[in-house]
């Protein structure tokens, strides 16, 4: 009965069970759609879809923080630019790149000559401001001797001492400066030139061959030196020059070719300069002066040495544009975060909407301190105490659009005003951008660490190692610039070295007080009152900021919490993505297993078939 009733079931079903179409599921051959009409594929994608609908939202995830640290980069590049600029222009003691030194020189003549054929003049940063005029009246020059003339340079001219020839060396020590120059029988010219210079780097003479007529060649000493204290001697006690390098009246009158001499030069009119060398670098400070030619009787060399305006003016320029985009670059995330989802926009256009940084602390901070530090007017400093007050002004919002977006805080220079500030009072300007500190006690002065909270323009200091509590031991007295009413507040004391007090002490401010981050040192004995003038410029103000950023590792931390998060996505992907390849593994062998079985009953069915077609034989 079992077999008539399978065999109905069959003719209802079909001749035979179908085992479907192979098909690739995660890299494997399966059977989709098999003898119940089951799609396996469709079937394991289905259950996988929310997991890969996980997966494929960490990965936005990943995209968005990836393009947020490359963001983030930028910003700190700007961040330093800000900073390097601002750098230039604040006056840091033993800032040999501070701009307000830097000096521009001019050389003229009224002759009509150019002032370069007679001496140049280059300058340092730091050189004296100042108009005076030059004559140089004499050129350093060396030494110079020459011997009587030989026929030939090759040909032994060194004879034994006791059958002197004359005009010819005799064999024998001489000294050149005291150094001793040993000639031997037979020595050429050649030979002895060759001795001479061997010894060139002690006696500072060297020695060479020329030929001024064809057939005499002479021996030329030359001091390796210019100036009179320069001038070698030769001590020759046993003749082994034989009188070549003396004159002769008769045969060589002119042996003495040129002798030793000094530069001399006139300083404004009055002072005599006299020196070695024709390179004078000690008569002003970071003004070198090089001789070349004696001026005539009458003719004035006019010099002017003055402030490189130029530079300095490119300097605050530079400040003003790597401000402004740093500020435009921030205002930039906030346009960014205000885009609204397009239909047809692409995965990198939401990536780069996402990745903003409208948000994030560290650039509000930044964004804040940096705009409100560049709108304060500085304490201490009458005049030119804005960035107004050198035509450097806030531009309305209106007026600044760059890509159909609106900024605000954004800087602009009046050229002209700023030029005209920079001829007019240039140390004026230098003190808005730089550090001025000044005390009635050469033992205080103020160190290279310094922060951003300078408010007051006089500090008085009242030092005393012996007060009990060390934190007690500098008192710091100024007038609140809200009320005018005395402040006093307290700053550390240390040692610079504890095991000697004669190298001074440290000074340091505390948090929370106007000196904070600011160090000084103190040379005196540990017991004094001293009264100081202070005021803190934009450019100082600036670069002591963002560098106490970087000491902070601000960037640094911030970077690496993108670049923490960007490792936890990548390992949340990959377990996401294990879990998901286990899932379609285990449901591989769950419909295999029911493969498997359809295909025992196929199996079952052939042979049950078999056994009908036997039976009606």
């Amino acid at each position: 009965m079992l077999v008539f009733q399978a065999l109905k079931n069959r003719e209802k079903m079909g001749s035979m069970l179908s085992l479907g179409n192979f098909d690739t599921i995660a890299g494997k051959k399966v059977l989709t759609g098999g003898s119940l009409g089951l799609d396996v594929k469709s079937i394991i994608e289905g259950t996988v879809f929310p997991k890969k609908l996980e997966i494929e939202k960490i990965e936005d995830s990943l995209s968005i923080t990836n393009k947020k640290s490359l963001v983030f980069k930028e910003l700190s590049t700007y961040v330093k630019n800000l900073e390097t600029s601002a750098s230039l222009l604040k006056n840091a003691a033993g800032n040999k790149d501070d701009i307000f030194s830097k000096r521009n020189v001019a050389a003229t003549m009224g002759n009509g000559v150019g002032a370069d054929n007679y001496i140049s003049i280059s300058v340092k940063n730091g050189a004296p401001i100042e108009n005076f005029s030059i004559e140089v009246q004499k050129t350093a020059k060396a030494k110079i001797q020459q011997s009587w003339a030989f026929s030939s340079k090759t040909d032994g001219v060194t004879n034994d001492p006791t059958t002197p020839s004359s005009g010819e060396f005799n064999a024998g020590i001489f000294q050149i400066n005291g150094i001793d120059i040993t000639l031997d029988e037979g020595d050429s010219l050649s030979t002895i030139q060759d001795k001479i210079n061997a010894k060139s780097s002690t006696t500072n003479v060297s020695a060479k061959i020329l030929q001024p007529d064809v057939g005499q060649y002479r021996l030329i000493l030359e001091s390796n030196l210019t100036g009179v204290e320069n001038a070698y001697t030769l001590n020759d006690p046993s003749n082994v020059l034989n009188n070549v390098f003396t004159q002769d009246p008769t045969n060589n009158p002119s042996l003495d070719v040129q002798a030793a001499q000094d530069a001399v030069m006139v300083y404004n009119g009055s002072i005599t300069v006299t020196r070695p060398s024709n390179k004078i670098t000690d008569f002003i400070d970071n003004i070198t002066f090089t001789l070349s030619e004696e001026t005539k009787a009458g003719d004035i060399i006019n010099v002017s040495v003055s402030p490189d305006t130029k530079s300095v003016h490119d300097s605050i320029t530079q400040f003003v544009e790597n401000y402004n985009v740093l500020t435009m670059f921030i205002q930039q995330q906030d346009f960014i975060a205000a885009q609204k989802p397009d239909k047809d926009e692409t995965n990198d256009e939401k990536t780069t909407r996402l990745a903003n940084l409208k948000k994030d602390s560290l650039v509000k901070t930044i964004k804040s301190n940096v705009k409100n530090i560049l709108t304060q007017a500085l304490e201490g400093l009458p005049d030119y105490n804005t960035l107004a007050s050198i035509g450097i002004t806030f531009v309305k919002k209106e007026n600044v659009v760059v890509q159909e977006n609106n900024y605000t805080g954004v800087l602009v220079t009046d050229d002209n005003k700023l030029n005209s500030a920079l001829s007019d009072n240039m140390e004026d300007v230098k003190k808005l951008f730089g550090l001025n500190f000044t005390s009635d006690s050469a033992n205080l002065s103020i160190g290279a660490k310094r922060g951003t909270n300078i408010n007051v323009s006089s500090l008085k200091f009242d030092i005393d190692v012996n007060r009990a509590a060390p934190e007690d031991r500098v008192r710091v007295t100024y007038t609140s610039p809200t009320d005018s009413s005395p402040v006093t507040i307290n700053a550390s004391l240390t040692l610079k070295n504890p095991d000697d007090v004669t190298q001074g002490y440290n000074i340091q401010g505390i948090a929370g007080t106007i000196l904070e981050n600011f160090d000084f040192s103190y040379t005196g004995n540990g017991v004094e009152t001293i009264n100081s003038s202070i005021t803190q410029g934009f450019g100082d103000k600036i670069s002591n900021y963002i560098s106490e950023l970087n000491k902070e590792e601000a960037f640094t931390k911030a970077q690496k919490t993108l670049t923490d998060s960007v490792e936890k996505y990548k390992k949340e992907i990959e377990k996401k993505n294990e879990a998901m390849d286990k899932e379609r593994e285990f449901l591989l062998n769950k419909y295999g297993k029911l493969e498997a079985l359809f295909r025992e009953l196929n199996s079952t069915l052939e042979f049950l078939e078999a056994q009908q077609q036997y039976s009606t034989k």
